[in-house]
Order: C-alpha cells, then sequence, then structure tokens
C-alpha cells in the first residue's frame, strides 16, 4: 500500500510541475495573443465553468469510494452498475450545461463583447466550442474516476503528461502566429476531449476491466446511494470552489475583465504553491482514517504535528519567495505593467495564503475521521464572508481590496478551523504551535531577512539574477531547517532513508 500511496504521489506531483512549467511558458503567450480584455473572459468564463462543474453533486468523489470498495469485495454487479448509472447521470448534467451555453451563444452572445458596438460573431462560436468541451467532460469525469479507484493515478497522469505536452506546443505555434481566443478555446477542447475519450477507451479493454454501458446495470438504488455519500463533500467542495473563483468574479464584475489579469495572475503564482501542497496531502487522508479505526490516536497525533511541520517548512519559504520575488519575476515573465501592480497584491495574497496553510491536513484529517460536516459548513461561512468583504472593498481598493478581504477572511475563519481541529486531534492549542511553528520561526524570519538584503544587494531584473538570489535563500534556510527545525530523532529517520536510497542505487 505505501508503494501505491509514493508512486502514485510522484506521479500526481511530477504532472503537476510539468503543469506549472508549461504555465509559465504559456502564460505570457497567452495574454500577448488574447489581449486583457479576452484574457480577463477567458479566465471569468472558466470560472463560471468551475461552478458549473459542482452540478454532478459530489458524484466524482463518490464513485472513487464505491469503485475502490467493490473492487475489494469483488463484486463485479455493483461496479457495473456504478458505472452505467454514473455515467447517464452525469452526461445528463453535461447536456444541460451545453444547453445552456449553446442557448446563451444564440439569444446574448454580445453580453461577452468589449463595447455595446462590437461584434458579437466571434464570442457565439466561443459560447458554442466551451459547450461541447462540457458535453465531453461530464460523462469523462466518471471515466477518469474508475481509474483512480482502481489506484491508476499514474495511467490517468501518464495520459495527462503526454495531452498537455502535445497540446500546449501545438498552441504555442499557433497563438505566436497571430490566432487568439478562438483558437485557445477550440484546442483546449480538442484536448480535454481527447483525454475523456481515452479513458473510456482504455475502460474498455480487458486490462482495465472491460467496463461497457448496458441499460440493465442502470440502477436507481446505485443512483441514490452515490447521490447520499457524494452530499456530504458536496457543499465542502462547493463553497471551496466559491471561494476560490470570488475574487476574479468580483473584479471582473466590477471593475471590468481588463482589470482581472493584473489580480489572476500574480494570484496565479502562490496558487502553484497551494496546488503543491494539496499534491503532498493527498496521500494522507487514507493513512489518517486507518489510524482512526484502529485506535492508534497517539501515533496518528504524532504524524500530523510532524507531517505539518514539513509541509508548512516546505510551503512558508516558497510564499515567502514569491511575495519578495514575485513582482521581479512577472515584470520579467509578462511585463512591466503586471510587475509594477503586484507588489502590495502578492503581500497581501501570501499573508492570507500563510494563514490558510497553517493547517494543511486539516481537510484530509475530518474527512478521515468523518468530521467533514463541521468543515462543510464553515466553509460556506467563509464563502458568505469572503464574498461580503471583496464587495465592500472591491470598490474603495480596488484589486488590492479584494486581496485583502481574503486575508481578513483567513484571520476569521482558520482560527476556528485550527481550534476544532486540535480538540479533534486531542492536543492543546499551545502544544501544537510549540512542536510545530516554534521550530519554524527562525529559519523563515531570517529567510526574509536575507532575500531582502540580496534584493537590495543585486536588484534581480532577469531570470538569472532572480534564481540566483531565490538559490542562495533556499540553500540558506534548508540549512536552518534541518539544523533548527527538523529534532534528532527526525534527522536520524531522515539519514536512514536516504542512505537506503542511496544504496539502492
Amino acid at each position: 500500500m505505501l508503494k501505491v500511496i509514493v508512486k502514485n504521489a510522484g506521479s500526481n506531483a511530477l504532472v503537476m510541475v510539468v503543469k506549472i512549467c508549461f504555465s509559465f511558458i504559456m502564460a505570457p503567450v497567452i495574454v500577448h495573443a488574447l489581449g486583457n480584455y479576452d484574457y480577463g473572459l477567458w479566465e471569468i468564463v472558466f470560472s463560471l465553468i468551475g461552478y458549473m462543474g459542482m452540478m454532478d453533486i459530489g458524484m466524482r468523489p463518490a464513485v472513487v469510494r464505491y469503485v475502490a470498495k467493490f473492487k475489494a469485495e469483488d463484486d463485479r454487479k455493483k461496479l457495473d452498475q456504478v458505472f452505467s448509472t454514473a455515467v447517464v447521470f452525469n452526461a445528463t448534467v453535461g447536456a444541460v450545461c451545453c444547453g445552456a451555453l449553446f442557448l446563451w451563444a444564440y439569444f446574448k452572445p454580445e453580453l461577452l463583447a468589449e463595447t455595446a458596438g462590437s461584434s458579437s460573431e466571434r464570442y457565439v462560436f466561443f459560447l458554442i466550442i466551451i459547450g461541447i468541451q462540457i458535453f465531453f467532460q461530464f460523462p469523462g469525469y466518471i471515466a477518469q474516476c474508475f481509474h483512480e479507484g482502481y489506484q491508476r493515478h499514474y495511467l490517468n497522469n501518464r495520459i495527462t503528461l503526454i495531452n498537455t505536452f502535445v497540446g500546449n506546443t501545438i498552441l504555442y505555434f499557433l497563438l505566436t502566429n497571430g490566432y487568439g481566443l478562438l483558437t485557445l478555446a477550440l484546442g483546449n477542447c480538442i484536448g480535454i476531449s481527447l483525454k475523456y475519450m481515452i479513458y473510456f477507451f482504455l475502460l474498455r479493454k480487458e486490462k482495465y476491466g472491460a467496463y461497457r454501458f448496458g441499460r440493465s446495470d442502470l440502477s436507481k438504488n446505485v443512483l441514490k446511494m452515490l447521490v447520499s455519500f457524494g452530499a456530504k463533500s458536496f457543499v465542502q467542495s462547493t463553497a471551496s470552489t466559491i471561494s476560490g473563483s470570488i475574487g476574479t468574479l468580483v473584479i471582473g464584475f466590477f471593475l471590468g475583465p481588463a482589470v482581472v489579469p493584473l489580480y489572476t495572475i500574480p494570484g496565479r503564482l502562490i496558487s502553484y504553491v497551494r496546488e503543491f501542497s494539496m499534491t503532498v496531502t493527498n496521500v494522507f487522508l487514507p493513512v489518517f482514517s486507518h489510524l482512526h479505526a484502529g485506535g492508534e490516536q497517539k501515533k496518528l497525533r504524532n504524524l500530523y504535528l510532524s507531517s505539518t511541520k514539513f509541509i508548512v517548512g516546505l510551503t512558508f519559504p516558497a510564499s515567502i519567495g514569491v511575495c519578495m520575488l514575485g513582482p521581479a519575476f512577472i515584470t520579467r515573465w509578462i511585463g512591466a505593467e503586471y510587475g509594477q501592480s503586484a507588489q502590495l497584491l502578492l503581500l497581501l495574497l501570501t499573508s492570507g495564503f500563510m494563514m490558510l496553510m497553517i493547517n494543511p491536513l486539516h481537510q484530509r484529517f475530518l474527512t478521515g475521521i468523518g468530521k467533514i460536516e463541521f468543515l462543510a459548513r464553515v466553509r460556506v461561512v467563509n464563502a458568505m464572508v469572503l464574498l461580503l468583504f471583496c464587495v465592500l472593498l472591491v470598490k474603495p481598493f480596488g484589486k488590492e481590496g479584494v486581496a485583502g478581504g481574503f486575508l481578513v477572511t483567513t484571520l476569521i475563519i482558520e482560527p476556528i478551523i485550527f481550534i476544532y481541529t486540535c480538540r479533534q486531534l486531542q492536543v492543546t492549542v499551545w502544544e501544537f504551535c510549540q512542536k510545530v511553528y516554534l521550530r519554524i520561526v527562525i529559519p523563515n524570519a531570517l529567510l526574509v531577512l536575507a532575500l531582502f538584503f540580496c534584493i537590495n544587494r543585486w536588484n534581480p531584473e532577469n531570470y538569472w539574477s532572480i534564481l540566483l538570489v531565490s538559490l542562495v535563500g533556499g540553500v540558506l534556510y534548508l540549512a536552518l531547517f534541518l539544523l533548527i527545525s527538523v529534532t534528532p530523532e527526525e534527522r536520524v529517520f531522515l539519514a536512514g532513508k536516504i542512505n537506503k536510497q542511496l544504496g539502492r542505487g
């Protein structure tokens, strides 16, 4: 089991790194090919698509869970029923969403135009392309989840890697040769649709289960089972999705699509750090569930505290680096217009993110011990509070007001979740802070001073100087973290693992 977890986690991390690399390459190309308005429109429309993705009412995690369960029980009949029932349900949802976008394209495409008198013809095709993508995407989710239920993350990731490399290479060539919004939408639609078709094609093979749709396998009881389980995570994931896109939508609505890139491009640097953290924490859910079921509370608590320290020890310095070197990087990466307006924005977003990540394992832990209902209620309140602050602050303070709303919301909500987590772990807040945060304060504080000195001394303006400052800060931080934050027992454990790997090599 540990080998499978490590293999899947490593595969997930590799895909994330590749996507980040392509994002760094493609972002300036897309911005310059589309312009601020169309790029902002692209961001807004895909935020809306994210909302549409919630219409499956938690079907995806439910499918993963029951595929794994019935596979373990060797219940082929139930697996066939889950496959056919879930595909029909999601295909219906996809058809409804596709139809809604087609109606929009037919009746009101001018809503997307920059000015009242602008031609809306290309936006008709844009909405139709997005609708077709969604039509394939929803049932495709089920095929992907079946592979995940069989613990084939590595298979999904191989397909994603090939799809990402080929798709971005073609789009790079087209976008740098004068093509714009419709080309980007069509390329994205073709790539995503093909990926999900491949998932379905593989499931038809004997090696991967020989799954085929069958009308006789449609089951109301299975649908009820899937929806009942999915609803438990639906509220929490819905609130989180809303919270993640509120800033973009509020800025687009109140300040216009042209301002959206000035917010989303700096925010993207922070999101990369968060995605890395989420990828790392994915492997902990089954471990926490197993330890909780076995009554091994002490082992669970020790694992939680130690793991939190290492995860925070990775994400905090990365966030500090983004905050301090981000403006110079964005100036070189996208352009001076974006870098000059990013400094205060990055400070606010980074502060909010670091507050969000003080307790990175809480979702995996609370789900594993069956306390997801509490988290769902809190995340709903979080979304409402965030929306309120963003709306109140966007007019007087612009995009920085939205970032400030995010920071204030995390300062209110995250301590509540943190205290609740401590209670479930049966550990005091002070003990948690003492074992986790106090050990990393000095390395992070010295990292800030080191970066401040290097930036003022060398004034990094190109990729090589930014990389040099990052390496200096990273090496210094790593040495301090190993010396101050890591306990002697943890050093012995890490040394043993490293020696074992070197011995194998």
